[in-house]
């Protein structure tokens, strides 16, 4: 039965199935399951381990590269909840041909900044 298991899945998704190792236990007729196990062992030098390539240019010398890489991803993050509060707002898409409308951007951008970093995140119910 594991073997099959495996070798669906391994069909399936190869990208992210290689990187499991899962074992399937069998009752003593071998068509139950009683348990499932499974280790995570990425492969080295794969999308998993190494995602990508970034080359990140700035203007900030005394930054180190982790400095810099994590004001990045703030950086993205940021703009990722701008987009979604402004087109949950309605204030999608932007048109600056008006000085209300930019101040209006300007407005719920700032205002979704203070949102997400001065709302705690909500607690997890504990069970």
């Amino acid at each position: 039965m594991t073997a099959i298991y495996n070798g669906r899945l391994k069909e399936k998704s190869h990208g992210i199935g290689q990187h499991y190792h899962i074992e399937l236990q069998a009752d003593a007729s071998g068509k139950i399951a009683t348990a499932l196990t499974w280790t995570k062992s990425a492969i080295e030098g794969s999308l998993v381990t190494h995602p990508g390539v970034y080359c990140l240019r700035s203007n900030e010398t005394a930054w180190d590269a982790e400095k810099l890489w994590r004001t990045y991803i703030m950086l993205t993050d940021l703009e990722a909840v701008f987009r979604s509060l402004k087109s949950e707002l309605g204030l999608r898409p932007v048109f600056h041909s008006k000085e209300e409308r930019a101040d209006g951007h300007l407005f719920i951008t700032v205002l979704a900044y203070q949102f997400v970093n001065h709302t705690p995140p909500p607690e997890r119910k504990r069970h």
